[in-house]
């Protein structure tokens, strides 16, 4: 679960005008992944308007892109504060915060707050994904997590990156459930779309979640018991992670 999602709709509320410059400053920062210039224009803002809903979400975004999960987390809670804050934003609000609550070990936290993500966004595929990729972390809803991600991968047909994001997604399920042999044949699809996405893999899927797909990998070719394949890709997953504890 690593794509950003889009800009949510406007607070409609008057707002301090220096503060929404800032926020406009540190969504192009954001989108230009220049994620500590984002931080410190959106904590700019947060100086003229501490309880913008806005400033917050995107602040957590940004504090998540650059592993400081304890801080997203904290500015995620902020932003739910903003009464103002449309559903919209509420759904990646709690997104964010399900990431956050994931890489800090807390899976409760993080399946309850995608299950709140989609709540708001009921039809949103990239919600769906990471509700389903939450049940997996979490071991729990395994079935469930399973028609979730197909019905994803059923609409992602035409765009690479979210059906690499959706087949990794499957793939953990399959983990999860000791099923390596289907797990194997999925592996074989995934890589020719990395295989597509090339030399633009880096652009479009942060390190961290080419490092997770690899570490998935990794492991479903050691429960195959092919060793030389998973030593392979856990390798792999230390190149675009080296501070994966995981992979290590």
């Amino acid at each position: 679960p690593d794509a950003v999602p889009a800009i949510p709709e406007a607070t409609k509320q008057t707002r301090s005008p220096i503060a929404e410059a800032y926020l406009q400053l540190g969504k192009v920062f954001l989108d230009a992944r220049a994620y500590n210039s984002a931080i410190e224009a959106l904590n700019g803002g947060l100086k003229y308007e501490p309880q913008h809903g806005e400033l917050n979400l995107w602040l957590a975004i940004a504090y998540s892109q650059v592993g400081d999960f304890v801080k997203s987390l904290e500015r995620s809670q902020e932003a739910l504060k903003d009464a103002s804050l449309s559903d919209s934003s509420k759904a990646w609000v709690h997104d964010t915060a399900s990431g956050a609550s994931n890489y800090l070990g807390d899976f409760k936290a993080a399946v309850a707050n995608a299950e709140s993500a989609l709540g708001y966004q009921p039809d949103n595929v990239i919600l769906r994904n990471n509700l389903a990729y939450m049940y997996a972390q979490a071991g729990t809803k395994l079935d469930e997590a399973l028609v979730l991600v197909d019905e994803v991968l059923n609409q992602a047909s035409a765009n690479p990156n979210l059906r690499h994001v959706a087949l990794d997604t499957k793939l953990w399920i399959l983990y999860k459930q000791q099923r390596f042999v289907e797990a194997e044949v999925l592996l074989h699809e995934e890589q020719k779309i990395l295989e597509v996405i090339g030399e633009l893999a880096n652009e479009v899927i942060s390190p961290r979640g080419l490092s997770e797909t690899y570490y998935h990998a990794g492991l479903i070719y050691e429960g195959l018991g092919d060793f030389v394949k998973a030593r392979e890709k856990l390798k792999l997953a230390l190149k675009h992670n080296p501070n994966s504890s995981h992979a290590r």
